[in-house]
């Protein structure tokens, strides 16, 4: 009998209708796959700047006497920061379509937490809470865009924008 072992190891990936295998060890991750598009290129910049504006404005946040900072907004910034890295990776990796389920996944979860910070946040009369709120809003939108995009099939994502140099 034949031993399956090392197909564990090795990332299947389909292109052009014809089947190849991609080893993880050896691609690595490379910057051009987010640089080259568009969507991604704005998606992901725009989500790391929402996370740096939540992250100081929590800071600040807490470091401020009045009524504590919630502990699951900072579950939801360290989350997010989390979930920003690993999509970077994975569409850096370009192995979206073997993860693409688990991302929206965690997508979700992400939306989940940064719309409830959003809504304990946002009506208080702390202004370096309405400033982590305005952070998380924008992380709120960036996970709805990803979440389109990266449940969308390969075929029919429109960021496919390799013939534009």
């Amino acid at each position: 009998m034949a031993s399956y072992e090392s197909l564990h190891s090795l990332l299947l990936q389909r292109k052009e209708g014809e089947l190849k295998i991609k080893d993880p060890r050896t691609t690595g991750l490379c910057v051009d796959n987010i640089l080259g598009d568009p969507n991604t290129l704005a998606t992901t910049s725009t989500s790391m700047l929402a996370w740096v504006l939540t992250f100081v404005a929590s800071v600040i946040a807490s470091t401020q006497d009045t009524d504590p900072y919630p502990n699951y907004c900072w579950f939801s910034v360290a989350f997010m920061l989390c979930l920003i890295v690993g999509i970077f990776a994975v569409i850096a990796s370009d192995t979206t379509e073997e993860y693409h389920v688990a991302i929206v996944g965690f997508l979700a979860a992400g939306l989940i937490l940064t719309t409830s910070s959003v809504n304990n946040l946002l009506y208080t009369s702390n202004a370096a809470k309405q400033a982590a709120a305005s952070g998380f809003v924008v992380l709120s939108i960036v996970n709805i865009a990803w979440i389109f995009y990266i449940s969308s099939p390969p075929t029919n994502r429109t960021a496919r924008f390799g013939s534009i140099t």
